[in-house]
């Protein structure tokens, strides 16, 4: 496999086992992360497909959760298996217990958003917390990763995105469908050149051409 294409399917292993990835989604981390251009994405998804090391999710009840156009892959467990000892410990997967540190991680799977990261996360690129539904969002959650890209916060009960976020001067991409005061901090509006929002359900492309222009949708 072409080293490439070997990242793509390795970042796969951020995703919890049998989840749903919704194609498009996939590849805005991709790009968010410097891995590909979106016409890059569109073909390594169609090669990963391939080689059978992502599947069509063909589950009707999931379907039904999202819009027909909207296409969704899934992992086989063992092809996960691979994802995971690929990425080996450039990964943090925490499904039990509190936040481990260490500072050589780039990608981390949490299940706990009510404490900070350790002051040893200052390389993570790409965060994903899981099976935090119940957890209300701490406000410092994740401000120690200055070197944050990718921030999903689909899973986390937000009332309104914390100020803390706007110390993240990388993040490219983030995903927060469940916050309920979609206010966008200052920071994040002025010093972003592309990101990528989900709010409510509906997705929002910014593009911010200077800090003095309004945002547009």
């Amino acid at each position: 496999m072409p080293s490439y294409l070997k990242l793509c399917f390795a970042y796969c292993a951020i995703f919890p086992k049998g989840h749903k990835i919704i194609k498009d989604d996939l590849i805005r981390q991709w790009v968010s992360l410097g891995f590909s251009t979106w016409q890059l994405g569109e073909r390594y998804i169609s090669q990963l497909l391939g080689f059978s090391f992502l599947e069509h999710s063909k589950s009707p009840s999931t379907m039904k959760l999202y819009d027909e156009d909207i296409t969704l892959l899934t992992m086989h467990d063992l092809v996960h298996d691979l994802a995971r000892l690929v990425m080996d410990d450039e990964i943090l997967v925490v499904g039990e217990g509190g936040n481990t540190e260490g500072s050589w991680y780039r990608y981390a799977l949490l299940d706990d958003c009510s404490k900070p990261l350790g002051l040893e996360s200052s390389k993570i690129r790409a965060l994903r917390f899981m099976d935090c539904d119940k957890i209300e969002l701490h406000h410092a959650a994740f401000s120690s990763a200055k070197s944050l890209r990718v921030l999903d916060l689909s899973e986390c009960i937000i009332h309104k995105l914390p100020d803390s976020i706007g110390v993240l001067k990388q993040l490219r991409y983030l995903n927060a469908p469940r916050v309920q005061d979609a206010l966008i901090p200052n920071d994040i509006a002025r010093s972003q050149s592309y990101c990528t929002l989900t709010f409510m359900g509906l997705l929002k492309s910014w593009f911010y051409q200077n800090p003095l222009e309004k945002l547009k949708v």
